[in-house]
């Protein structure tokens, strides 16, 4: 229930006097729009939110506050008198962009930004405002990247701010931007804790939604209830590494390749020795060409550059690429003829749950499934066995087709190993 009543308030521009609606109670029930927007009956309160002078135009959640120097300045402007006057807008539109003036001529640009948020929300509400809302989005969005992040209330509250960030930038078909911004978060969420809560979990499903959203070109309005919870983390067992790496590592078995930051000249795996005979670094021309790697038939391919760590704890910058759908194609080198290929993919595992199928000269050599992701310790090394028999010659063109619908299948570089007699 919302309680609106009429109190006595004293300008601090023009000091007149006048009656004005202030908000004695009011309530929300339901999930809230993932720009910030609260449900009913607070979401059609708006008109509450910012009192304005009937005389001069300022603005100000309390009419008789005191203000900045510049403020008097501001308000007697032309510009502002334009703005507040302006009939091709809605009258609710014009006050918050008039509220967006006087905070940023202060200096208080995060609450100048809201502002800008406030007014689009208007304009959504607003039939032939469309345009309206997508320009105070953009406004929204520039305003945040310059503003300094207020006094955290709570630990979670810079990373909701960042989530309005995010859609602010979909919301306004800046899909590039909201894409980047949903990877920042990812990138926040680590750097807060290395065992996720729940609220952190939420917040990484949210950043995997608005991705998702991104890619698909949608603009329009959805809400935190369409935000599932992120299946469990999977997490490898720690492990204990030198830096920098060795030149001999031994492991139990393959699995355990996954949670190596660092690849060896040899690897000893069991009861098997490999040994390294070519490497593929994603984003080095030279080394692309060499292997003649390609994407095609994606239905989005991009590039990407992570500083993420291992399951060890190891932080290891690496830039690779992405795409959904299709294949890449790449050449291995320096083989021997009729023995196993064991091929070793540097991943971002944030983008698992997905199946490969690989193919060498057109036959398969099998699936390879990531099963699972991790929101903390992103990066695996993720192995494969290329059969012996596949490996005709001294150099194979293998052929990664993605059998995973929408899925995100990134490489950032690739190991090849032999069996090392």
């Amino acid at each position: 229930m919302t309680t609106v009543s009429s109190i006595a308030a004293r300008c601090a521009v023009c000091s007149e006097w006048q009656q004005v609606p202030a908000i004695l109670s009011t309530s929300t029930s339901g999930p809230a729009d993932l720009d910030g927007r609260p449900a009913e009956p607070r979401r059609s309160t708006m008109a509450h939110w910012r009192m304005q002078c009937g005389h001069c135009g300022h603005v100000a959640e309390d009419l008789g506050a005191p203000v900045d120097p510049a403020t008097p300045t501001v308000v007697k402007s032309t510009s502002f008198a334009l703005e507040r006057a302006n009939t091709n807008r809605p009258p609710l539109l014009n006050r918050f962009v008039c509220g967006a003036i006087i905070e940023e001529h202060a200096g208080r640009l995060d609450a100048a930004a809201w502002m800008r948020v406030y007014a689009a929300w208007a304009a959504d509400d607003h039939d032939g405002a469309a345009a309206d809302a997508i320009r105070e989005r953009v406004l929204a969005v520039a305003l945040f990247d310059r503003a300094e992040p207020p006094r955290p209330r709570h630990p979670d509250e810079h990373l909701h701010r960042h989530a309005t960030r995010v859609d602010l930038a979909r919301r306004a078909g800046m899909f590039g931007r909201a894409f980047d911004l949903a990877g920042e978060g990812d990138a926040l969420i680590a750097a807060v804790a290395a065992t996720p809560t729940s609220t952190l979990q939420r917040l990484g499903a949210l950043f995997d939604m608005q991705r998702r959203l991104a890619r698909a070109g949608d603009r329009a309005r959805h809400t935190w209830g369409e935000v599932a919870i992120a299946p469990p983390v999977l997490v490898d067992p720690p492990l204990v590494l030198p830096d920098p790496p060795r030149d001999v590592l031994d492991v139990v078995d393959l699995d355990s390749v996954r949670a190596l930051p660092y690849l060896p000249r040899s690897l000893i795996v069991g009861a098997t020795a490999w040994k390294l005979v070519d490497e593929l670094a994603l984003l080095d021309p030279d080394s692309e060409q060499r292997h003649a790697f390609a994407i095609t038939g994606a239905s989005d391919s991009y590039r990407s550059r992570q500083k993420l760590k291992y399951p060890c704890g190891t932080t290891i910058e690496d830039a690779g690429r992405a795409h959904v759908g299709g294949k890449s194609t790449y050449r291995i080198l320096d083989l021997t003829p009729y023995r196993d290929v064991l091929v070793v993919r540097r991943t971002d595992y944030i983008y698992g749950d997905y199946e490969l199928e690989l193919f060498v000269h057109d036959v398969s050599a099998g699936l390879q499934v990531v099963a699972g992701t991790d929101r903390v310790h992103r990066w695996r090394s993720w192995p494969f066995v290329i059969p012996g028999a596949l490996v005709t010659s001294t150099s194979v063109t293998v052929e990664q087709l993605a059998r995973s619908p929408d899925r995100d299948v990134n490489m950032f570089h690739y190991w090849f190993y032999q069996p090392d007699d």
